[in-house]
């Protein structure tokens, strides 16, 4: 008789009995897996087991646990910020919450606006008055200049200078009246003589000649600080024959326009650089170089 067919078959246990050192084997339980509301548990992971050839190796379980592949919700609903005053996605304020502003803020916006105001006034009226007093002083220049007369020593000067002014009044709409005109002849900054001229009036657009003779000795007492330079005339004299002089006008002129509106106004003009070659004893004549006259106010 054959040994196996006396093993008989172990008998049918009870399966009410109480599992004792692992039989029956019991299932092992699933890995603990963190839940995160809103999202799906993933299938636990198990390189023991075949993955299912149609599901990812990461979706597949043990045998006879579901293989599906994971469900992963949509991006934008990974993170939800939370809901806070401050932060970008805040709920707006209700209705009802108004700012009002406050006192300093509306005293500053007051003043502000009474700044630009006055700006804009002060220009405007920069403007008007511009308009009705801009004028533009006359041009000067010297035509003629010739010294008839000249009688120095090492302790006195006499002579007699004459220059003609070319004047041209260039504004359109104003004409202007010399009320005061006084010519001087200079030598290194050394008045030497000095006469009022005639008042005259120049019209709009107008261009006129002023002669101007002037004789010595200089009758203004403060023209001079200094110690006369006849001595130094003297010697340029003798050495080149040639002494170069100064002219200058002060003026008062009032531009007035076709109203009763006038503007006064006070200028120098000085013109440097006038040469006369002394030939003949006592007689200077003008080289014919034009000097530069500058406008002072």
């Amino acid at each position: 008789m054959d040994k196996k067919s006396k093993v008989s078959s172990p008998p049918d246990e009870d399966e009410t009995k109480v599992a004792v050192l692992g039989y029956p084997p019991q299932q092992s339980p699933l890995p603990h897996h963190h839940h995160y509301p809103g999202y799906p548990v993933p299938a636990p992971y198990h390189p023991g087991y075949p993955p299912s050839p149609s599901i990812s190796p990461y979706a597949a379980g043990p045998p006879g646990y579901p293989n599906q592949p994971h469900q992963y919700p949509p991006m934008q609903n990974y993170y939800q910020p939370p809901h806070h005053p401050g932060y970008y996605n805040s709920a707006p304020l209700p209705p009802h919450v108004e700012f009002e502003p406050r006192p300093k803020i509306l005293l500053a916006r007051v003043i502000l606006c009474l700044l630009v105001f006055l700006i804009l006034g002060t220009v405007a009226m920069s403007l008007l008055t511009y308009i009705v007093f801009g004028s533009a002083v006359p041009f000067f220049d010297v035509a003629a200049f010739s010294v008839p007369s000249f009688n120095l020593s090492d302790k006195s000067l006499a002579g007699t200078w004459q220059a003609n002014f070319s004047v041209e009044n260039p504004n359109h709409g104003l004409d202007v009246m010399f009320e005061r005109v006084e010519s001087m002849v200079y030598y290194n900054e050394f008045l030497l003589a000095n006469k009022m001229v005639e008042p005259f009036e120049l019209k709009r657009n107008a261009k006129m000649v002023l002669p101007a003779r002037i004789s010595s000795p200089a009758t203004r007492d403060g023209g001079n600080e200094r110690e006369p330079p006849w001595k130094e005339m003297k010697s340029e004299l003798d050495d080149s024959r040639d002494l170069e002089f100064q002219v200058a006008l002060e003026v008062l002129a009032t531009f007035k326009s076709g109203s009763d509106l006038s503007r006064r106004m006070t200028f120098t003009v000085s013109c440097y650089g006038l040469t006369a070659h002394f030939k003949d004893p006592g007689v200077g004549v003008w080289d014919g170089v034009k000097p530069s006259c500058t406008v002072l106010f």
